[in-house]
């Protein structure tokens, strides 16, 4: 999860050319190429992790998996942020629009493929590809996105060209207060939290792999949960307002009641 915040930090205003030549890069190296010792060590770290898995006995489509996510995450997601980031005036994407790039740049999909070396049990590719647990896992990017986007609110709204959040673009589109527009995407994260808890009730029959399944489904609820527990009770600086990250191209640059601090430990 820290690797995927660093990489998105590092890279979030890079030229789409550029991210292009670095998403391949990533690629290649999840695949098995070594970095030049000349190379960025985010690259090299990504070398390491390949081998430490590979020493852990994941099997090489989990690492299909795994580095084509990470490659979608770059080229779906932070890719069509771009236009977005650099524009000099607010410019708000429609939500439908919004979510579908949102629900790759949170990083979301590579991180969820750590629950097999992390439970050392691996999805099989029938039962990874089967809709309920494709949904699944698109639930755990939606839900992370609004967690995401109500942590990031109160640094983003001191960033006079930021439209990429769901309250932004909540009020924007619907013509809400942004008290209005975080009772909306409050109600949304519900939905989809009930929504996932349904799906993990309603697994098919998958055999002599339904304890597999029904335990990765069981930790994509963990990985929410740790996640809220990220954002609300770790002491990170990251998301407080003042707390903004120098990317690559980067420069640096109270009384809304956000409905997740429910989250947050008294």
């Amino acid at each position: 999860m820290i690797y995927i915040t660093i990489f998105d930090d590092y890279f979030g205003l890079t030229p789409a050319k550029e991210l292009k030549i670095m998403a391949d890069r990533v690629y290649e190296v999840m695949m098995g190429d070594e970095p030049r010792p000349d190379e960025i060590g985010i690259l090299r770290q990504m070398a390491q992790a390949r081998k430490e898995w590979i020493i852990n006995g994941m099997p090489q489509f989990w690492i299909d998996r795994v580095s084509m996510n990470f490659y979608e995450f770059i080229m779906y997601g932070m890719a069509e942020e771009i236009p977005f980031k650099q524009s000099e005036t607010r410019v708000y994407p429609l939500l439908p629009h919004y979510l579908s790039f949102r629900k790759y740049s949170i990083g979301m999909w590579p991180y969820g493929d750590l629950i097999d070396p992390a439970t050392n049990s691996v999805l099989p590719v029938h039962i990874y590809n089967h809709p309920i647990v494709q949904r699944c896992r698109e639930l755990l990017s939606l839900i992370i996105v609004i967690q995401n986007d109500f942590a990031s609110l109160k640094k983003e709204l001191e960033i006079e060209t930021e439209s990429l959040n769901i309250i932004f673009i909540l009020s924007h589109q619907y013509k809400l207060s942004y008290q209005e527009a975080c009772t909306e995407a409050m109600r949304l994260h519900d939905a989809y939290g009930q929504e996932l808890d349904d799906l993990h009730q309603s697994l098919p029959d998958f055999g002599e792999f339904q304890e597999v399944a029904y335990n990765h489904i069981y930790h994509i609820k963990l990985q929410i949960s740790g996640c809220a527990n990220w954002y609300y009770n770790s002491g990170t600086n990251r998301y407080e307002p003042k707390g903004f990250i120098v990317p690559q191209y980067g420069r640096e640059g109270d009384d809304i009641l956000i409905p997740h601090s429910i989250f947050v430990q008294k």
